[in-house]
C-alpha cells in the first residue's frame, strides 16, 4: 500500500464514522491529533495484516 492509499483508507473510515471526529473537534477526548493517530494506527494494522512481510509496514507499525 502507498501512503496515498493509507490516507484514503483513514479518510474513508472518518467519513463512515464522523462521530469519532465530533469529540475531537469539541476538544473532548484526546483531541483531533489523537483521532488522527488512531486512524493511522488502524490503517497500519490493516496494512500489516494484508502484507505481513513488508518491511516498510513493519517498521511503521513498530513506531506506533
Amino acid at each position: 500500500d502507498t501512503v496515498e492509499e493509507n490516507a484514503d483508507l483513514v479518510v474513508r473510515l472518518l467519513i463512515r464514522r464522523p462521530d469519532c471526529l465530533g469529540p475531537a473537534l469539541r476538544g473532548e477526548g484526546g483531541g483531533l491529533l489523537k483521532a488522527i493517530k488512531e486512524g493511522i494506527a488502524q490503517s497500519l494494522y490493516i496494512a500489516r495484516r494484508q502484507n505481513p512481510e513488508d518491511p516498510v509496514i513493519q517498521a511503521a507499525y513498530q513506531e506506533i
